[in-house]
């Protein structure tokens, strides 16, 4: 046996696996072909929830503070009736729309000055509502692929706040 032509073990071992090697080269772009939509999917899926509850607490905080705004100002002086009056109502859209009493700055979520709020009196129960469409980031409908109309991705919220009327408000 010569030493100069003589082959180790690990030698022969790289000789018969290159082979197989060659037949694999490729395969990587393949599985990333099928793996990365479906992953990207998932990426966006996610990106567009965690939008949505943002945008939802925002929406609950907003509604919070301008029930706690209508709940101090709707009683005025010392009587328990409640007066709503349209200023009052005014701003508390304001507060629900741009966070402040008058109607500037930039709005608090895209799209929420044209939701509309409702404020109602049961007793000493004052409910203010808001009603709001969520839009997607990234589309407004998923095509349905000829089995019908295109499938809608804006949906209303709706958040509610009830609170009891507090007796000899600020005004």
């Amino acid at each position: 046996m010569n030493p100069l032509t003589s082959k180790t073990a690990g030698q022969k071992l790289a000789v018969i696996s290159s082979g197989r090697f060659k037949r694999q080269r490729g395969i990587a772009a393949v599985e990333l072909t099928i793996v990365l939509p479906i992953f990207l999917l998932l990426i966006f899926a996610v990106a567009e929830i965690g939008r949505f509850i943002y945008q939802y607490n925002t929406l609950t905080k907003a509604v919070r503070d301008a029930s706690r705004y209508l709940d101090i100002y709707a009683t005025p002086g010392i009587s328990d009736v409640i007066d709503i009056t349209p200023a009052l109502e005014t701003e508390v859209d304001n507060l629900v729309f741009y966070g402040t009493t008058t109607n500037s700055g930039n709005e608090l979520l895209p799209g929420l000055s044209g939701s509309t709020t409702t404020i109602s009196v049961s007793g000493q129960l004052i409910t203010l509502s808001v009603n709001y469409t969520f839009q997607p980031m990234f589309a407004d409908a998923i095509p349905n692929f000829g089995q019908g109309g295109d499938i809608g991705l804006n949906f209303p919220v709706r958040v509610s706040y009830t609170l009891r009327a507090q007796s000899g408000g600020i005004r």
